[in-house]
């Protein structure tokens, strides 16, 4: 892994807030509503689980509860990798929530 770049620590990632609350709510409140494809609603799902990591994995900090980039892995290894794991487990929640929710919705 190279090292993190400087720039980015204290970097607002707020946008990729947003678009994780996008695609909650666009894949689990309002695709009926819009009468979206059930397996194209479980991947929108699953995707907002893994932005989290995605954008702690790309840019070597990890997020504060404002997403605000904070802890390198250099300088804070600790809170760096269990951020990463949390990240993970929040990813792999969304993926079985989307797998449990809408392939029983495919099969009906």
């Amino acid at each position: 892994m190279k090292t993190p770049r400087s720039e980015l620590q204290g970097k607002s990632f707020l946008w990729a807030f947003v678009l994780f609350i996008a695609l909650f709510s666009v894949s689990a409140f309002w695709g009926k509503t819009v009468e979206l494809d059930a397996s194209l609603a479980a991947v929108l799902l699953a995707a907002a689980g893994f932005i989290p990591f995605l954008v702690q994995a790309t840019t070597g900090y990890a997020l504060d509860r404002l997403w605000v980039a904070r802890f390198s892995r250099t300088e804070h290894p600790t809170r760096f990798w269990a951020s990463i794991v949390i990240s993970l487990v929040l990813a792999g929640w969304f993926s079985f929530a989307a797998y449990s929710m809408y392939a029983t919705r495919d099969a009906a």
